[in-house]
């Protein structure tokens, strides 16, 4: 068990890698490893991989930027174990974040939005970001209401706390449900009672892909 996993011991399961791209008809997800230890996460340590990981994720967002280059512009999403942002349950992954703001960067591509776990609870940011002369305002979801448990979490206030706010908090079960269109990208959160009921939970969310921005 490498040092940097603390007292945390977690056999990889059966994957075909780590991380990995997926290219849809309407959407490339960048799925990402984070799993070193409890947390906080990070993508790129010197003991575990070094930066293989973050080159890759460098070299994919450039790919998708050369390909939207050429006509062909779909959402942009990336899926992390630890969240970059969290107010309950576990801490917001900051160096993990950095890594990623780096790699788009470099890449001049930024993610439509951000889908996380790690705390047993349901959050939701939002994020403004200024980059390449435009701006961006993008939906950051912690979902990890699927069912080992339920976490505290703070109450969302939808306060600035430097360049995003808070705006979503839950404790209990439920899901995430993500629809992707040419020109949307749109999300929307069930809750799931004790009885089994279903019912919905904080409003439903939706990035133009034009204009970059919460309709």
């Amino acid at each position: 068990m490498p040092p940097d996993a603390g007292t945390i011991y977690r056999e990889m399961v059966s994957h075909p890698g780590a991380y990995w791209h997926l290219s849809a008809p309407f959407v490339d997800i960048e799925a990402l490893y984070s799993n070193i230890g409890e947390g906080p996460g990070f993508i790129s340590v010197a003991t575990i991989g070094g930066f293989k990981q973050t080159d890759w994720l460098t070299k994919t967002l450039s790919d998708i930027k050369t390909n939207r280059g050429k006509g062909n512009r779909k959402a942009l999403l990336i899926a992390v174990h630890h969240p970059p942002f969290s107010d309950g349950g576990h801490s917001s992954s900051l160096d993990m974040l950095k890594d990623i703001d780096a790699s788009c960067n470099q890449a001049g591509i930024y993610p439509d939005a951000v889908l996380a776990a790690h705390s047993h609870n349901y959050q939701r940011f939002t994020r403004l970001l200024a980059a390449g002369g435009k701006k961006y305002q993008t939906p950051y979801y912690v979902v990890g209401s699927g069912g080992r448990g339920t976490g505290p979490v703070k109450k969302a206030t939808g306060a600035m706390e430097g360049d995003h706010s808070f705006d979503a908090s839950y404790v209990g079960y439920g899901y995430l449900t993500v629809a992707a269109s040419l020109k949307q990208l749109s999300f929307f959160f069930t809750y799931v009672d004790p009885t089994g009921a279903k019912k919905s939970f904080d409003k439903k969310i939706t990035v133009d892909l034009a204009t970059n921005k919460i309709l």
